[in-house]
């Protein structure tokens, strides 16, 4: 049987130890709770989802801050609002631009046939997308070959700021992709 620990308890042990499954036990206890709080605070369940995970990305990283001045379930879930709060903020400022009907790419049932000249062309369409921020911070560690040291340092951001930007930005595009290939077919 497992054994139960406090909130306080868990965290000293897996600050300590680092064992995922301490940690594990922290997600499970208070993953449902997240949700709703993302779910109230975001108005949608997939963008809840993944602000959850986000948030316990977080939490995973910053453990080592929760000082025990209140408890962990009052530190997470101030962590929790504003995470959320800055996360709407975020959403409303990005831009999307919707492709017109009569776009210029050529109709393809299916992806494996287009040339690399129409992929190119979808994906700068999907880039023209993302918000200028984006779109250079990609530009830069993709294409610059910046590392994510200095992009932070550049931005005055953590590192893990950075990485979470550029997975957002990322995934933003696969969304503008797809979204761009399923109007062609």
């Amino acid at each position: 049987m497992k054994q139960q620990y406090s909130d306080e308890t868990l965290i000293a042990l897996f600050l300590s130890t680092r064992e995922d499954r301490l940690f594990t036990q922290l997600y499970q206890r208070y993953y449902d709770k997240v949700y709703a709080s993302a779910l109230r605070l975001m108005g949608d369940r997939e963008e809840a989802r993944d602000q959850t995970q986000e948030i316990f990305c977080k939490v995973h990283d910053r453990l080592h801050t929760f000082r025990g001045e209140s408890s962990f379930a009052t530190w997470l879930f101030v962590l929790t609002r504003y995470h959320c709060f800055s996360a709407r903020d975020r959403l409303k400022k990005q831009v999307y631009i919707p492709l017109e009907p009569g776009h210029e790419f050529i109709h393809h049932d299916n992806q494996e046939e287009l040339t690399l000249e129409e992929r190119w062309q979808q994906a700068e369409a999907a880039l023209q997308g993302l918000t200028h921020r984006d779109r250079e911070m990609l530009h830069k560690h993709y294409v610059v070959r910046e590392s994510v040291a200095t992009l932070a340092s550049e931005g005055q951001l953590s590192e893990s700021a950075v990485k979470m930007r550029l997975k957002r930005a990322r995934d933003q595009a696969k969304q503008l992709h797809k979204h761009i290939v399923l109007h062609l077919n």
